[in-house]
């Protein structure tokens, strides 16, 4: 495994700033547009305020979510994957409503539609959608996934291994991925350590097919280790060193010690 293979990254670039009824959809579409050289999918960010919404007295109804899904997939062309991520804010009515919005933009999942709490309103979702849904990232152990694979409310589970049992129960998630024809796909939102891990566990498995990635500023995935993981032609290598593959930075953890 370790040299040998490489993994697909996704970006996730935070579009839930940008209000559809103030003209926002052109700068979100146009910013994820510039960083698509390096990447083969691209995710935007929605939050609760995103969500479709009802008739106001003379205003036009405005699907916001998907009104800014079809901004960017516009300025992204066909070419480029592109998901969309509710962080789970969404009634199930209201992720419903999206997902037909937004058939047109060949979205490639839609992640966390409802809150991690409704895995039957999650189920009910899927069933009504077009859209792969994605999800995990909240979820604990095995027995979690198991649950909303047999519901068949999810197409792609993303464990985090920070918090799903790391990495032993990391591979058993991905034996029930395997074992329900379904899709693995780390949650990667913390540090370098996780991050690695999330890497081998991607590489490792045959449900594994693609990597969370951030660009923020998030020095304990940036700065806390000695070692990088670049993007080259939207695919990050595995490492071919010890372990992990990482070496803590002692300089970085002195820096910020704390009694």
């Amino acid at each position: 495994m370790a040299g040998e293979k490489e993994v697909s990254a996704a970006y996730r670039e935070q579009a839930k700033r940008w209000h559809p009824d103030r003209g926002g959809g052109e700068e979100a579409a146009r910013r994820m547009a510039e960083i698509n050289h390096a990447y083969d999918l691209l995710r935007a960010s929605f939050s609760h305020e995103a969500a479709p919404q009802p008739p106001r007295p003379r205003r036009r109804r405005t699907p916001r979510g998907s009104w800014l899904s079809d901004a960017v997939r516009k300025a992204l062309g066909p070419d480029v994957k592109l998901m969309a991520d509710a962080h789970g804010t969404w009634t199930v009515s209201e992720a419903k409503t999206f997902c037909r919005m937004v058939e047109d933009c060949d979205l490639y999942w839609l992640e966390e539609p409802v809150t991690a709490d409704d895995k039957t309103g999650l189920a009910e979702v899927r069933r009504a959608s077009s859209v792969p849904i994605a999800t995990g990232e909240s979820e604990f152990t095995r027995h979690d996934f198991r649950e909303i694979a047999e519901l068949r409310a999810a197409d792609v589970l993303q464990p985090d291994l920070a918090i799903a049992g790391g990495i032993t129960e990391g591979l058993r998630i991905g034996a029930v991925a395997s074992a329900y024809n379904l899709r693995l796909a780390p949650h990667l939102w913390s540090g370098a350590p996780a991050f690695a891990a999330g890497v081998a566990l991607a590489a490792s498995q045959s449900a594994g097919f693609i990597l969370e990635y951030s660009l923020g500023a998030n020095p304990l995935l940036h700065e806390l280790v000695l070692e990088t993981f670049p993007v080259v032609d939207g695919h990050v290598d595995v490492p071919d060193r010890p372990g992990l593959g990482i070496t803590v930075d002692e300089d970085f953890v002195r820096r910020h010690a704390r009694d």
